[in-house]
């Protein structure tokens, strides 16, 4: 990765993990001149210990996301090992039940989804056992291979021109008239940029321009990662709701 021998920037994300870095690679695809910081190395923690699943149906981009995925190893120039389509299959009948819904809902969106016997599934995933009680086969979607993702974005980053500076933390977002205008990383060294993106700790980010971010304790059911880029198509939504309401 980039050695930090550089310390103006239009821009600066925090986080390298893919979220980061796919913000920071369509803003270098766009002629931004961005720097990435992480306190460890590229997708090191959440973002590549994760499933890597592709069939994000609750999310709102969930359209935009099954739009993108098949282009990405194109795009980025580096392999992220997508593989469309998804096979899913119950022990029990309350599991089965919750995947049939999941499977209504994709066919709502507009997309193919095939019930699954439990011979059917064996025939699908051959080390699945006996005890199947059948199963769904989503005919979008997919999976990547998440720590191929992350260095796929960094690298594709770097190739136009977007820094990496691992093992450097952000230390504290500095504010000149409730405006950015830079982080402060160890050694005490400064960063200056006009906006700060932080994928880590959005208070962290917005508290030196004398804003507080509202949180409150709640459940949270997923995480998505969908890889939107500017040019996102802003019809794209989606109306679903989790198996179990």
């Amino acid at each position: 990765m980039a050695s930090a021998d550089k310390t103006g920037f239009a821009g600066i994300v925090i986080g390298a993990g893919v979220t980061g870095l796919s913000t920071a690679w369509w803003l270098a695809r766009s002629g931004v001149d961005v720097l990435v910081l992480d306190k460890g190395v590229v997708g090191w923690e959440a973002s590549g210990r994760n499933g890597g699943g592709a069939s994000h149906y609750h999310s709102p981009l969930f359209h935009e996301e099954q739009r993108l995925w098949p282009q990405m190893d194109e795009l980025l120039g580096y392999a992220t090992e997508y593989r469309r389509e998804r096979v899913i299959f119950a022990t029990t009948d309350y599991h089965l039940e919750n995947y049939r819904r999941m499977a209504e809902i994709g066919r709502g969106l507009g997309y193919q989804v095939d019930d699954l016997d439990p011979g059917q599934v064996r025939e699908r995933v051959p080390l699945a056992g006996d005890n199947v009680t059948g199963g769904i086969h989503l005919r979008y979607g997919g999976q990547a291979n998440p720590q191929r993702t992350v260095q796929a974005y960094a690298w594709a980053l770097q190739d136009l021109g977007g820094r990496i500076y691992q093992h450097t933390p952000a230390l504290r977002i500095q504010a000149a008239g409730g405006k950015v205008t830079g982080v402060e990383t160890p050694p005490s060294r400064p960063l200056s940029c006009p906006w700060v993106a932080s994928t880590v700790t959005a208070s962290m980010a917005v508290r030196p321009c004398a804003a507080t971010w509202p949180m409150a304790a709640d459940r949270m059911s997923g995480w998505t990662r969908t890889p939107v880029g500017p040019d996102a198509d802003p019809r794209a939504r989606c109306c679903a709701t989790w198996p179990d309401g």
